[in-house]
């Protein structure tokens, strides 16, 4: 997910981080703890002008393969971290997001760089 500076500070929520994309700023992330926003630069700066296109990616929480493995069996879609490929389980069969945004069925979906990555446990509904 990805939203702007300025849809990032109208929505951010406690306990959210959110991550520059452009790895060439000074502003790195944004923080909502606390009841608190708090800016994270990446030198010495007391003070900064922020680019309201600018886009952040939430940071999102990554699980090993066997947790993952779990929640899919449990109806939830998992992305892998290595290369973003995304999984469902309906009728004890494995589908991968294709392209077109329709799945394709698979006996062996997974990789061995995916297993031995992390996943991201999705509750979204593609």
């Amino acid at each position: 997910m990805e939203k702007t500076f300025r849809e990032v500070i109208n929505t951010i929520k406690e306990g959210e981080v959110w991550v520059n994309k452009d790895t060439h700023r000074r502003l790195k992330s944004i923080e909502c703890l606390y009841g608190n926003i708090t800016f994270y630069l990446d030198d010495f700066y007391k003070s900064f002008g922020v680019n309201l296109n600018d886009e952040f990616i939430l940071e999102r929480k990554e699980f090993d393969t066997g947790y993952a493995i779990q929640e899919l069996k449990k109806g939830k879609i998992i992305e892998s971290t290595y290369d973003n490929k995304v999984f469902k389980m309906e009728n004890n069969e494995i589908y991968k997001l294709l392209g077109d945004g329709a799945w394709g069925k698979y006996k062996h979906p997974f990789s061995v760089e995916q297993i031995v990555h992390n996943w991201y446990i999705n509750n979204l509904d593609l």
